[in-house]
C-alpha cells in the first residue's frame, strides 16, 4: 500500500520527507483485517496523503466547470488560507472502476487535500488517484473514502446526489486530529510528542490513523 502511494507521488514529482516523518508508523491495518470492510477499496493511508498535502481545507463549491471548480475556503487545517478566500481546484482523479459519490456541483462542502499544480488550468489539484483526497461533509459529519480507519465501521451512506461506502465521523473530530497533525509537521517538538501520546491514550481512530501507535 505504501509502495503504491510512493510510486504515485513520485510520478507526480512529490516526495514524503522532512519533519512529517516523525508521525510515521511501521504497520498498516489492512482492509482484510476488518469484518466491516466488505466491498471497500482502501488505496492510501490517511497519514501519507496528509503528509503530502500543501493545503488541507474545508471548502464549499461555488461553480463547477469542465475540468475544475471554484470554491470558497471555509476553514484551513494545513497550509496558508483565509476563510472566505476563493480558489480554483482541478477535479479529483478516479480510476475506471470507481466514480465520485456525486457529480461536482454548487453548494457541496468537502474536505480537500491539495497540492500546488503549475501544469493545470487551476493552481491546485486534489491529491490521489481514486478520490482519496476529498471527503464530503453534510450536517456536521465527514465521510471518509479511499482510506481504511481501523476502529471506524465501514458502511454505505446516502448523500445528496448520490452515496458512498466508507467511514463517517463528526467533522470536529477530524478537524482536531488534522490541526494537531499539521502542528506536528512543523517540527518534531514537544507538541508533536505529546500529540502522539494523546493519540495512543484517547483511543481516537482518526488520531491513530494519523499518528500511529508509537512508543
Amino acid at each position: 500500500m505504501k509502495a503504491f502511494l510512493l510510486a504515485t507521488l513520485a510520478a507526480a514529482g512529490l516526495t514524503l520527507s522532512g519533519p512529517a516523518a516523525c508521525a510515521r508508523i511501521d504497520a498498516e491495518p489492512s482492509v482484510e483485517e476488518s469484518a466491516d470492510a466488505n466491498d471497500f477499496r482502501a488505496e492510501t493511508p490517511l497519514r501519507e496523503i496528509a503528509e503530502a498535502a500543501d493545503r488541507i481545507l474545508l471548502v464549499r463549491i461555488l461553480d463547477a466547470g469542465a475540468d475544475a471548480f471554484a470554491a470558497q475556503v471555509l476553514d484551513a487545517y494545513a497550509g496558508n488560507a483565509i476563510a472566505g478566500e476563493r480558489i480554483r481546484i482541478a477535479y479529483g482523479r478516479y480510476n475506471e472502476f470507481d466514480q465520485r459519490w456525486a457529480a461536482y456541483a454548487e453548494e457541496q462542502t468537502v474536505v480537500v487535500f491539495l497540492e500546488a499544480d503549475d501544469d493545470s488550468s487551476a493552481p491546485y489539484r486534489i491529491l490521489g488517484e481514486n478520490g482519496e483526497g476529498e471527503f464530503p461533509v453534510e450536517d456536521g459529519t465527514v465521510f471518509i473514502v479511499g482510506h481504511f480507519i481501523d476502529g471506524l465501521p465501514v458502511e454505505r451512506h446516502a448523500l445528496k446526489g448520490g452515496g458512498l461506502a466508507g467511514h463517517a465521523a463528526p467533522l470536529e473530530e477530524l478537524v482536531g486530529a488534522l490541526r494537531d497533525f499539521s502542528a506536528c509537521r512543523s517540527g518534531c517538538d514537544k507538541l508533536c510528542r505529546e500529540t502522539r501520546v494523546d493519540a495512543r491514550e484517547n483511543l481516537s481512530p482518526l488520531r491513530r490513523a494519523l499518528f500511529g501507535d508509537q512508543s
